[in-house]
């Protein structure tokens, strides 16, 4: 028995697959899901801390056996599954022992700088809407960019962009600003960079 997190992660280059593993790691770490030269990062979109995550993993690629992909030489991919078993995955995954859902209290990473000047990754809670009081429906602009706009949808990380939905960090991503900073360094809301009304970053510079 090994305590791990089982993930639902979807990746923006095949949107009609999710991908359901697992990891004994204490944190999900996206940059390891995007090393096998993808063409686009993943993102997950649900998390369950698992008491026993080799058995739970197990229970659902078996409820859920249906939905799994093959592609068209008939090859089996074990880990995906159409996405319109999702919903209904991650419902199933709730409700089994040990299980506990951890998707809103993720972790974002974003490098510094040291006082030396060395480079260094620092995790912090995601950024949410929410958290930066930005409402629904508003509009956040990619590198101040009027002509990059999208529109907050819900309060937490997905926005429209030119008819279509993503989570902020993917489209950072698609709009080139690379894997490795959160999204909401690279958009900003008001003139302000969202990354910066965040409480514990305004408690720091005041």
């Amino acid at each position: 028995m090994a305590k791990g997190l089982l993930y639902f992660a979807r990746n923006s280059a095949f949107q009609h697959l999710i991908k359901i593993g697992k990891t004994t790691l204490s944190t999900f770490e996206k940059r390891g899901l995007s090393a096998s030269n993808v063409p686009e990062p993943f993102e997950p979109i649900a998390i369950f801390e698992c008491e026993d995550v080799d058995w739970v993993e197990k229970k659902v690629h078996e409820q859920f056996k249906q939905f799994r992909h093959r592609s068209q030489i008939w090859n089996k991919t074990t880990e995906f599954f159409w996405s319109g078993c999702v919903e209904y995955a991650k419902t199933y995954s709730r409700d089994l022992k040990g299980v506990k859902e951890i998707t809103n209290v993720l972790t974002e990473v974003i490098e510094t700088t040291t006082s030396t000047g060395e480079k260094q990754n620092k995790r912090l809670p995601n950024t949410t809407f929410e958290m930066v009081n930005i409402p629904l429906g508003s509009i956040i602009l990619f590198e101040n960019d009027p002509a990059k706009k999208a529109i907050v949808k819900d309060k937490i990380n997905k926005v429209e962009y030119n008819g279509n939905t993503y989570t902020l960090s993917q489209l950072a991503s698609n709009l080139g600003g690379g894997g490795r900073v959160s999204g909401s360094w690279y958009f900003f809301y008001n003139g302000k960079r969202i990354w910066e009304l965040r409480p514990d970053y305004l408690d720091k510079n005041n």
